[in-house]
């Protein structure tokens, strides 16, 4: 809420605090003060919090002359020495003469940061600082809160997701599930498949380089943004078949457009499924490359490798995976999927023992055997009973964590 006053012929902004998402705690009291933009300094020995500083306080005093002299300073301290640290909390406190935020961890410090430009955020040369003092203490309520872009389907500019991640930041949302391919493309530069993204992405112009990659993910962590990259890995695959030498390892890549209707892609929202071929050493090699780029590109510890919505019946027609699962003592497709998941994880954890596998959860009934250590993404209603049968201390499955938690309330 913005409320405009005028105050010895200076119009000033009076900002409520009206904070997303609101703190934890939060304390007020009855003394006003007007800051002028040009008297802030925003102070931090912590290294990890130059860019942001260096970003905002040009901001605030873009208008100020080289005589100004800050008067109002912020300052954001850190408490620990510890370098790995995932704490977001933080103490806040603002008075008539500056504003003081410590934290355990540098997280902590960006969330107090997010808060601060929240309150200090205004169009005009002075903010009007109401209810001071102001002691905040917040912490999340949710450990991942999260948002997630489809650049497979839509592609977006290198710029615009920065400006989603600036906004996340603001917001205090901390993970980028990042859905970069899928049947309709694959926009992911690969340095072992250098022809893969020119012939699978929109066009081009439409590719994103590692160089592109580093630099989103440098700017997220910057701003205590994690970025999961989700690649599939067996099922919306078809775009990879768009590069002629990885074809053969596609099924159903030349089934027709479902519905025979005109513009289908856009109609009805994609191009026809296909699966990766699990028979086939060229489909693991395939994988390997992949896996190798991701691990490369993206410092998180999470991997996600979809995994839904696999059309078995792409299989039935071809002989080799009948063979396949002859020899291999697989009884039914389900046994096969649990196959080739199983090798996926053994590939991502040669690249990198610390990665961890995320995968998609389908909604229908299956009988697919995840690996302990996979994490599964679930979306869709909480009656289905195939969730009870993966319902482990080692998986987690947001939707049923969340009806357990509505159970307890009760």
């Amino acid at each position: 809420m913005v409320r405009f006053w005028v105050l010895n012929l200076f119009v000033v902004s009076s900002i409520a605090l009206d904070l997303l998402p609101r703190p934890k705690e939060i304390t007020l009291g009855d003394e006003t003060v007007i800051v002028g933009k040009c008297s802030i300094q925003l102070l931090s020995s912590e290294a990890s919090l130059q860019p942001l500083l260096k970003l905002y306080q040009p901001f605030w005093s873009s208008q100020c002359l080289s005589n100004d002299k800050p008067v109002f300073t912020i300052r954001l301290e850190k408490t620990s020495t510890e370098a790995d640290c995932n704490s977001e909390s933080y103490e806040l406190t603002i008075n008539k003469t500056g504003a003081r935020a410590c934290a355990t961890c540098s997280l902590g410090l960006i969330r107090a940061f997010s808060t601060l430009i929240q309150i200090f955020e205004s169009d005009s040369e002075n903010v009007l600082l109401t209810s001071l003092p102001v002691r905040i203490k917040d912490e999340p309520r949710f450990a991942y809160r999260g948002l997630m872009v489809d650049t497979a389907r839509r592609f977006m500019s290198k710029e615009f997701i920065l400006r989603v991640i600036q906004g996340m930041m603001l917001a205090k949302l901390n993970v980028l599930h990042w859905h970069i391919s899928d049947d309709d493309s694959f926009p992911m530069f690969s340095t072992n498949y250098r022809g893969l993204s020119f012939d699978a992405a929109f066009s081009k112009t439409m590719i994103y380089y590692p160089e592109d990659i580093r630099e989103i993910t440098r700017y997220a962590e910057e701003r205590g943004v994690r970025v999961v990259p989700e690649v599939g890995t067996l099922s919306h695959v078809r775009a990879i078949g768009l590069h002629r030498p990885l074809r053969e390892i596609v099924a159903c890549f030349n089934s027709p457009a479902p519905y025979d209707v005109k513009d289908v892609y856009t109609i009805r929202g994609g191009p026809p499924k296909g699966v990766l071929d699990p028979s086939k050493g060229k489909t693991y090699e395939f994988i390997r490359g992949i896996a190798a780029d991701v691990v490369n590109y993206f410092k998180d510890e999470y991997v996600h490798l979809g995994g839904d919505d696999v059309k078995t019946e792409c299989w039935d027609k071809i002989p080799d995976i009948k063979q396949f699962m002859k020899e291999h003592n697989l009884s039914n497709y389900e046994e096969l999927i649990t196959y080739h998941f199983n090798r996926e994880h053994e590939i991502l954890k040669d690249l990198n023992a610390s990665k961890k596998v995320v995968r998609w959860l389908s909604d229908r009934k299956s009988e697919v055997k995840y690996s302990p250590e996979a994490i599964l993404h679930y979306r869709g209603p909480v009656s289905y009973t195939h969730l009870r049968a993966h319902e482990t201390p080692e998986h987690l499955v947001c939707r049923l964590l969340l009806e357990k938690k509505k159970k307890k309330k009760k």
